[in-house]
């Protein structure tokens, strides 16, 4: 019998994208498209402020 995630075509092919890394990269990359509407040049972009927050509140 297949896995679960594998009979289902879709948002996850297979397991190893189960992993940290790849889930985080991805959250990035949603991140990077969430307007940044601050004044002047901030020294943090957004989506690094946004994966900060991200990183205190799943500790």
């Amino acid at each position: 019998m297949k896995h679960q995630s594998q009979q289902k075509k879709g948002r996850l092919a297979s397991r190893k994208y189960l992993s940290a890394d790849p889930l985080f990269e991805g959250l990035h990359k949603d991140f990077l498209g969430v307007s940044d509407y601050r004044e002047g040049n901030p020294e943090i972009s957004m989506a690094d402020a946004l994966m900060s927050g991200f990183a205190v509140f799943s500790l």
